[in-house]
């Protein structure tokens, strides 16, 4: 069945949501939250992995990002406009008692927020952050984030060529064709606005932490790469302050594992979405 786009307004700026429907009536929803420079597209493979019928799809495109618009204003790309963007996804599931959350980093780190204001909802959570609780450390985020895409005319190729060669990005450049060549595209086509005004509003050094509201939110799973140490330690801390959080690790992967490992993120999604 054909994919369908959706226009939301966030702000007076236009956001865009792809809805890939299941072919068979009844199935649950996925709400997928991509991660900074990501977009929605970036869970295609992880959906041909579960089976492209299976499940229906609501691809978020966050402001900046995507489909979505780069509008000059900070407005549309606030935290409580992201909730709102989340907020229409959901409205557009076939079955609202049947939805799962699914994001990944920021898309996760957003959803942690999400989860916090909303209607109680299951949820996978890749590579999550709760955020940073000490305040010289969030600063010093801040800062290093600010330098990422200092001005207007900083050029969208030689910040992904950065961002590509951190140490957590850079398997996703030796991602199989042509995956890894649609990947680089797609981060090459937003534009430095957009991503910038992002960071300003929804970067780690930014949001609030939730570490201390971990306890209060609903059962969910934590997906982390095998390999990412940095995003299993962090995933085995949220488990010691929830226990209905559940830390999985997914073989062969590292900070990405629905674009490095489709096929055993798919088995572990499928088995926690099958238990629900």
């Amino acid at each position: 069945m054909r994919a369908r786009l959706i226009e939301v307004l966030v702000a007076g700026s236009q956001a865009t949501l792809t809805f890939h429907p299941a072919a068979k009536e009844g199935s649950p929803t996925l709400i997928a939250l991509h991660g900074f420079t990501g977009s929605g597209e970036d869970f295609l493979p992880l959906r041909s992995s579960l089976g492209a019928d299976s499940f229906n799809w609501v691809c978020v495109d966050f402001m900046g990002h995507g489909r979505s618009q780069s509008p000059d204003s900070l407005d549309p790309y606030l935290l409580v406009n992201a909730l709102s963007l989340i907020d229409a996804a959901r409205s557009f599931a076939p079955d609202p008692h049947q939805v799962c959350l699914l994001g990944y980093s920021m898309g996760a780190r957003v959803g942690l927020h999400y989860l916090k204001w909303a209607t109680p909802m299951p949820a996978v959570l890749i590579a999550a952050n709760p955020g940073i609780d000490n305040a010289e450390e969030r600063s010093k985020r801040r800062q290093r984030d600010g330098l990422l895409i200092s001005g207007p005319d900083a050029s969208i190729n030689d910040f992904c060529d950065q961002w590509e060669a951190q140490d957590l990005i850079r398997p996703q450049t030796q991602l199989p064709e042509p995956i890894k060549s649609e990947l680089a595209a797609r981060r090459r086509q937003n534009d430095p606005i957009g991503l910038r005004n992002t960071l300003l509003a929804l970067g780690s050094g930014v949001l609030p932490s939730l570490w201390a509201d971990l306890a209060k939110l609903p059962p969910a799973l934590c997906l982390f790469g095998q390999e990412d140490d940095k995003f299993q330690q962090i995933a085995r801390s949220m488990q010691r302050e929830h226990s209905g959080l559940e830390a999985i690790a997914v073989p062969g992967s590292g900070h990405a594992p629905h674009l490095e490992a489709p096929e055993a993120t798919a088995a572990v999604l499928s088995n926690f979405l099958l238990s629900r």
